[in-house]
């Protein structure tokens, strides 16, 4: 999808206005407009902290502009917003990673992800995201049965993934809603999914780094 032009104006009163000319994804200014919000540290002046929740906001997306204008703006981008909007995507990957289970149905970040948001902080991809989020399912599986909307995905997508955390649950007799009878024994149906089973992945935030010696150790949550 092309990247657009996009413009905000925030008034801020007395301190002045913020205003930002600049060109992005239209996933990523959306997951920023309507779910993580803005933070602009001293943009106007010193202690001008400036704090907008999402929704309080909005970005005007300029579709008639002409293409010599976005390709320049994409090189000389106007005001503080490409920063607020790369901080907010730390902000929110860096959440992501400590509780993966929070973000699994969030649709506004896992299209930001898609539109590549997080390829510098941690997740290249939707499917980076899924495997901590597998890695931490099979540490705490009765934490994660009820996450259907994401169950039914990773079927599709990674459906050897899928038959091994039922497995898993049957063994641990942990009840699983999204079960539906599966034929755990017969791995001949076709797989997106090129590894064996659901390994750790050892990651920090600008890098992305696997590591399958790597031992995470005790669950992020207390697992009952």
């Amino acid at each position: 999808m092309p990247r657009k032009l996009f413009e905000l104006k925030i008034n801020c009163g007395r301190m002045g206005i913020i205003h930002s000319l600049f060109v992005g994804e239209e996933a990523i200014v959306k997951f920023v407009e309507e779910q993580q919000g803005l933070y602009f540290d001293e943009v106007l002046g010193k202690h001008s902290e400036i704090i907008r929740e999402a929704g309080t906001f909005f970005f005007e997306e300029h579709d008639d502009a002409d293409p010599k204008v976005i390709a320049f703006i994409e090189d000389h981008p106007i005001g503080p917003a490409p920063n607020a909007i790369e901080q907010a995507i730390v902000q929110a990957i860096d959440h992501a990673q400590e509780d993966p289970l929070t973000c699994t149905e969030d649709e506004y970040f896992l299209e930001m992800l898609d539109a590549g948001g997080g390829s510098d902080y941690g997740y290249a991809t939707r499917e980076e995201f899924y495997k901590d989020c597998l890695n931490e399912a099979s540490q705490c599986p009765d934490q994660w049965t009820d996450e259907e909307t994401f169950w039914k995905e990773i079927q599709t997508r990674y459906p050897a993934r899928f038959k091994e955390f039922v497995r898993l649950c049957r063994d641990k007799n942990v009840r699983f809603m999204v079960d539906s009878n599966v034929d755990t024994d017969s791995d001949s149906e076709p797989t997106k999914d090129t590894s064996d089973s659901i390994g750790p992945v050892k990651k920090k935030v600008g890098e992305i780094e696997s590591d399958e010696k790597n031992d995470k150790g005790s669950c992020k949550r207390i697992c009952t």
